[in-house]
């Protein structure tokens, strides 16, 4: 639901976006990418990709 919110309102400003689930073939690259092994949560495994928005003007 949230992400269907974020959609909504990429929509309401104006923007494009699109969800991907492809991120999550590539999980440990995106992990490295965004530093998530170097915050306490993502040591604990308390975070974990779901999902990724991509979003910008059409």
């Amino acid at each position: 639901m949230a992400v269907e919110n974020i959609n909504l309102a990429c929509l309401v400003e104006g923007l494009g976006c699109c969800t991907m689930g492809a991120p999550l073939e590539i999980r440990e690259e995106v992990d490295d990418f965004l530093g998530i092994k170097r915050l306490p949560e993502g040591q604990s495994g308390e975070l974990e990709l779901l999902c990724a928005v991509v979003m910008g003007y059409p």
